[in-house]
C-alpha cells in the first residue's frame, strides 16, 4: 500500500484513534477507583473506620499498580527492537 495514498492515510489515523481509545480507557477506569476511594476517604475521614480505610487504601493501590503496568506495557511496546 502507498503510504501516501488517501486509504493508507485514513487507515493510520482509525489504527491511532483506536490505540488510543483502549489507552484512554485502560488509564482512565483505574484514575476513577483511585480518585473514588481518596474522595471518600477526605470526606469521610473522621467517621471510617480502620477496616474501611484499609479497604479503601488497598483499592487505591491495586488501581495504581494496573496504571504502572498499562505504561510500563506501553513503554515496552514502542521500545525499538
Amino acid at each position: 500500500m502507498d503510504t501516501k495514498s488517501p486509504e493508507f492515510k485514513q487507515e493510520r489515523q482509525r489504527l491511532i484513534r483506536a490505540v488510543f481509545n483502549a489507552v484512554s480507557h485502560d488509564l482512565k477506569t483505574p484514575f476513577v477507583s483511585i480518585i473514588g476511594s481518596l474522595e471518600i476517604m477526605e470526606r469521610m475521614k473522621e467517621t471510617l473506620s480502620t477496616e474501611d480505610r484499609d479497604t479503601l487504601i488497598h483499592t487505591a493501590l491495586i488501581e495504581a499498580r494496573k496504571i504502572d503496568g498499562v505504561i510500563a506495557d506501553m513503554l515496552d511496546k514502542a521500545r525499538p527492537k
